[in-house]
C-alpha cells in the first residue's frame, strides 16, 4: 500500500548542512512542508523522489506504523 506522508525538513541544512532528514513533525517555523510517497514492499520501505540521506530519532518506524494504519 502507498501513502502520500506530509514532511518536514530544513532546507538550510540539506542543500549546505549534512544532508536531508525529514521529519514527521514541524521543528522549526523555518521548516518546508514536502510531501513524499511510502510504499512498504518486500519488508523494505521505499519511497519517491527526493532522495532521503537518512531518519533522525523514530521517524522510519514512526513512517513504518502509518503504512500499516
Amino acid at each position: 500500500m502507498k501513502k502520500l506522508i506530509t514532511m518536514y525538513y530544513d532546507s538550510y541544512e540539506k542543500n549546505h548542512g549534512d544532508g536531508f532528514y525529514p521529519l514527521l513533525y514541524k521543528e522549526h517555523p523555518s521548516y518546508t512542508e514536502i510531501q513524499i510517497e511510502f510504499e512498504l514492499i518486500n519488508g523494505k520501505l521505499v519511497h519517491n523522489q527526493p532522495y532521503i540521506d537518512g531518519y533522525d530519532g523514530t521517524t522510519y518506524e514512526d513512517i513504518l506504523k502509518i503504512l500499516c494504519e
